[in-house]
């Protein structure tokens, strides 16, 4: 929403909070979206305690939100749990009777003479006394029914006011389907999505694109056992072969547990490895034709702009569970990792699963490890954090099924929620020549 309120002041030419207001009194701001923010955070120590990544996002909204009219309150025991690049922040300040009043960042004297046993007595910034109000209206100072009368302002509140509302937080569900993801509202080139529908984004709720022809060529994933890395690729593999012919791709699937048998029709498999002989062989024939795509030494100027110097479809080497292709005795991918660099010029995509357990061992392996030096990006689905940095600086953590962290270069990592198909429950597919 800050962002979004960003791009919105510049468009409507509004320069600080104090113009929003003026302007939004006259009422010359149409459409809704127009009021103060506030972000109210209480027991912030134990929210940073369970997720710690959201630490750097409330900094940037603080920092950035007041120009913005964006607020953010928050509570703690001791000033001493707000870190003070967040404390120097927040302008505003209230101090309520501490456990030890030498702990106090306004009056250490003043504290001291705060009275006890009387909830809401506290100083400011001042160091002069105030008393915070009890939060009911029915004329009641008993604490104990306090929740019950605070529910039922609240109630009363919402029933009178006849303005505009709040727009609800938005929540990721714990399963969505592929028929859920609308269409997209950017197409590409020729009127086709512009990438793979994969999932929906915690961010606007917005179906997630995966555009590995337009973007970024590879694609990493890492996760647990049953944490929806096998679904991932089904549910990339349909929605490919949804939108191209069998002309413009071609699979090769490396798959030791056989879970995407029957995922790819014939028309589209280059090759289906389920063992490393198998592997073996048709990487090495496929890196082969691959490497017969590199531009030639005389080509022109305009054949590399337009890479025209070769015809065929693109290719899609797909590998689900690479931590049991890629052995210490052997790794049938090995061909692919010269070429991988290359990836957009020879037409080929690696998209490979990895367990996340002994993923920061696993990493250094050649093949994973090149995609890690190129950039690439990836899917961070549930496994464990102690397993370090896997992409960028961004670590797993335990997700719902399907729940993972997308990591794309420029952009900040953002939750999503991978749509899920059931198992030998495909739907058909219809291609773009249909």
């Amino acid at each position: 929403m800050l962002d979004e309120r960003e791009t919105r002041f510049k468009s409507a030419r509004i320069d600080s909070p104090q113009a929003l207001r003026s302007r939004r009194a006259q009422r010359e701001l149409a459409g809704d979206g127009w009021a103060d923010v506030f972000l109210v955070i209480d027991n912030w120590p134990a929210l940073r305690q369970d997720f710690e990544d959201l630490e750097t996002l409330l900094q940037e909204i603080a920092v950035r939100g007041l120009g913005y009219a964006v607020h953010v309150v928050i509570t703690a025991n001791r000033w001493i749990d707000v870190r003070s690049s967040l404390r120097e922040s927040m302008g505003g300040r209230l101090e309520l009777r501490l456990h030890d009043p030498a702990e106090s960042a306004i009056n250490r004297r003043a504290a001291e003479n705060v009275a006890k046993g009387t909830p809401g007595r506290g100083i400011t910034v001042d160091s002069l006394h105030f008393q915070a109000a009890l939060p009911r209206t029915d004329g009641s100072v008993d604490g104990v029914d306090q929740q019950q009368a605070l529910d039922a302002l609240v109630a009363d509140v919402a029933a009178a006011w006849k303005g505009p509302r709040a727009r609800p937080v938005l929540v990721l569900p714990r399963l969505i389907r592929i028929d859920d993801l609308a269409k997209p509202a950017h197409p590409g080139k020729g009127g086709k999505p512009a990438g793979v529908p994969i999932g929906l984004s915690e961010r606007d709720l917005g179906v997630v694109r995966l555009d590995l022809e337009g973007g970024e060529p590879h694609f990493v994933v890492f996760g647990d056992g049953e944490s929806g890395k096998t679904n991932f690729l089904r549910i990339f593999l349909r929605g490919l072969m949804s939108g191209k012919s069998s002309q413009e791709v071609q699979v090769l699937v490396v798959d030791y547990r056989r879970t995407l048998l029957g995922v790819v029709p014939p028309e589209y498999l280059l090759g289906y490895a389920g063992a490393e002989p198998a592997a073996t062989a048709q990487l090495l024939e496929t890196a082969q034709v691959l490497k017969g795509r590199l531009p030639p030494a005389e080509i022109s100027i305009e054949k590399l702009r337009s890479r025209s110097w070769w015809q065929g479809p693109e290719v899609y080497v797909v590998v689900d569970d690479y931590d049991l292709v890629a052995t210490p005795s052997a790794n049938p991918l090995l061909p692919l990792v010269p070429l991988l660099a290359q990836a957009k010029d020879v037409g080929l995509h690696v998209l490979v699963s990895r367990r996340t357990g002994g993923a920061s061992r696993g990493i250094l392996e050649p093949l994973l490890l090149r995609v890690r030096e190129i950039g690439s990006p990836g899917l961070l689905l549930s496994g464990d954090p102690q397993e370090g940095a896997l992409l960028g600086s961004s670590r797993s953590a335990q997700q719902p099924p399907g729940r993972g962290l997308l990591v794309r270069r420029h952009e900040r990592p953002s939750l999503i929620q991978v749509a899920f198909i059931p198992a030998g429950n495909d739907p058909p597919i219809a291609t773009s020549q249909e």
